[in-house]
């Protein structure tokens, strides 16, 4: 990765501001655990042993902070989220290195008390810097401080995706300079009004001429010969490079090795999501989903009454969808929609402002508050609170010959939020891009992914813009 000096600054900001909070969560917590705690004099250990301690104490902080990535310039913008369970690794392991230092060290006895009160105290410390360094950092890049300029080649839904990103977070410090249109063109705007810089043989030129520190590479129609070409005729340039991956990449990117009575082959590794790891996820959906279920009870009365007095017709909506392995199930939602919604029209994607909606649904559909009823599908073992989400048999036949790797979704059951839906892909969004991050769900799955997943889905799912 091409380095940007200005923002190392914000690095090194981060090292002597983690130093700084690390001395003094050591020290308050001495404070804490022998004078809060009203300890008799006589009971009150000397403070230069602890003093001297933190000789230790610091590099061993640095060396796991930095151990876990939060010193990389790639980390720097990484979410709120990502970035604190950084930070609660980093500490839980520097916690348990120093426990295991001082237990060894017999001519003093240092109380365990005062290192689980730093550990907590450092983490929120740190935590707290880190978001205040990351607010210096984004009125620094507004202000012109750091800006990387970049260009991405294609025009399709996946490269407009990543623009709007890139523009949503300001903090990423990217400026897009234009795109690169991976087809033949005669004009300089492209759809939405992008601005074409020029086409895929150009790219050296307009890099040297753009000043780009940047290229991501966003069209399947770009060849891996054409990649690699650009690439080392832009090497002198000291340009990054970023590749986008296709479904076929994210299938394909782990493979086991193994091999038939010594004969050598290669296959696809499965997902992490089998044996222990099914039965874990399992126990965790069956536990939140009936804590959720008795919760929410309350509300789930208001909003079944609601219905009932708003329209004509049940108050659950039952839907055939398409679930693990592929096998049909009936989904539960809240009723949104008239009686005689799809009499006319057939099976049909829900629209903004879709004149089918009852008053009530549409309140609830904004809040995602129609989707509460499929706690009971977990219930019931056929769906999981994280996952992809499920379609309707109408649609799966439309896009399981259309869309690579589509039916591999169905490997696990289906959920009520998901990877794709945290990140915008809800409604009538791209079905391919939905792919792409159902895939990579399910062969990245891990419990802290799901947790990250269930975080985020609490801060951003109910407000999204495509909830309708």
């Amino acid at each position: 990765m091409v380095k940007n000096p200005k923002q190392s600054l914000f690095i090194i900001l981060s090292v002597i501001s983690d130093t700084l909070m690390t001395v003094v969560s050591f020290l308050l917590a001495y404070y804490i655990r022998f004078y809060i705690h009203q300890v008799s004099p006589e009971y009150i250990p000397a403070f230069q042993p602890y003093l001297k301690l933190l000789i230790i104490v610091i590099p061993i902080w640095l060396i796991s902070l930095a151990y876990h990535g939060l010193y990389k310039q790639k980390n720097s913008f990484l979410s709120p989220i990502d970035k604190t369970y950084l930070i609660f690794k980093a500490v839980l392991f520097a916690t348990l290195v120093l426990m295991a230092i001082t237990f060894l060290y017999r001519q003093f006895s240092y109380s365990r008390l005062t290192f689980m009160y730093s550990s907590g105290l450092n983490f929120l410390c740190i935590a707290f810097m880190s978001v205040v360094i990351r607010k210096i950092q984004i009125v620094a890049i507004k202000r012109g401080f750091g800006i990387r300029n970049v260009i991405i080649v294609g025009t399709d839904e996946t490269a407009k995706a990543i623009a709007s990103k890139m523009q949503k977070h300001v903090a990423l410090g990217y400026k897009i300079i234009g795109y690169i249109s991976d087809k033949k063109t005669s004009s300089s705007k492209g759809e939405n009004n992008m601005e074409i810089l020029g086409e895929i043989s150009e790219i050296p030129e307009i890099a040297r001429e753009k000043n780009i520190d940047k290229i991501i590479f966003a069209s399947p129609n770009v060849s891996n010969k054409d990649i690699l070409d650009i690439i080392l005729k832009c090497t002198e340039l000291n340009v990054d490079f970023t590749i986008v991956p296709g479904v076929y990449e994210i299938v394909t990117s782990k493979v086991n090795v193994a091999d038939i009575d010594g004969i050598p082959v290669i296959g696809l590794k499965e997902s992490p999501l089998q044996g222990f790891n099914l039965f874990l996820k399992r126990i965790f959906d069956l536990t939140l989903s009936a804590v959720l279920t008795i919760i929410l009870s309350p509300l789930l009365l208001v909003l079944s009454i609601a219905v009932k007095l708003n329209s004509k017709g049940p108050v659950l909506y039952n839907q055939e969808r398409v679930g693990e392995d592929n096998k049909t199930f009936t989904m539960y939602k809240f009723r949104s929609m008239r009686m005689d919604a799809e009499e006319k029209t057939g099976p049909i994607w829900a629209q903004e402002k879709d004149p089918r909606r009852t008053k009530v649904g549409t309140f609830m559909r904004k809040m995602s508050f129609d989707e509460l009823p499929q706690l009971l599908n977990i219930l019931r073992g056929n769906m999981s609170l994280i996952g992809p989400r499920p379609e309707r048999p109408f649609f799966v036949e439309q896009f399981k010959n259309d869309i690579l790797g589509y039916m591999s979704r169905h490997r696990i059951k289906p959920g009520i939020t998901g990877w794709a839906q945290v990140n915008g892909l809800r409604g009538n969004t791209s079905i391919a891009e939905r792919t792409k991050y159902d895939l990579y769900y399910i062969e990245n799955w891990s419990m802290a992914f799901d947790l990250k997943i269930l975080v985020r889905t609490i801060l951003e799912f109910c407000f999204h813009k495509h909830a309708y």
